[in-house]
């Protein structure tokens, strides 16, 4: 599972040991484990890369605040 997130604090960061955390990959990183994922990719991305990343099935994951319909048939675009 990839997910893809921006770097933007608190949300998104990484800490003194350069680990990505914050609160949405902190909220990614629980629910997957609850759903039984053994491992979880976060993938660093920039804003203009996260809807044609997942159209292109780069990422499965957007951050948490897209909805799935959001993708709809935007054009696949490497990023």
């Amino acid at each position: 599972m990839k997910f893809a997130y921006l770097m933007e604090p608190p949300f998104n960061y990484l800490d003194e040991g350069r680990k990505v955390t914050g609160c949405d990959v902190e909220l990614a990183r629980d629910a997957f484990r609850q759903l039984g994922f053994e491992t979880v990719e976060f993938v660093e991305t920039e804003f203009a890369h996260l809807l044609p990343g997942l159209a292109c099935g780069d990422r499965q994951i957007p951050p948490v605040f897209l909805q799935p319909t959001t993708v709809g048939d935007m054009p696949c675009a490497a990023g």
